[in-house]
């Protein structure tokens, strides 16, 4: 996330964060960025869904 925000370096306005969400998963931390069309895009890091083999058990 750092890197990423370092990289951009204010190319794509943050809308919200950096936030942390140590709290609930630790490491977790989310951004949301506006692209040139003004679309607002979430950035994760040290967040991971389900693996494949726990949503075939949903399925």
């Amino acid at each position: 996330m750092d890197a990423f925000l370092a990289q951009v370096d204010g190319a794509l306005p943050v809308s919200l964060g950096p936030l942390t969400f140590d709290e609930f998963i630790p490491g977790w931390k989310t951004v949301w960025i506006t692209d040139p069309d003004g679309v607002v895009v979430e950035i994760s890091q040290g967040y991971s869904d389900q693996t494949s083999e726990e949503l075939a058990r949903l399925a």
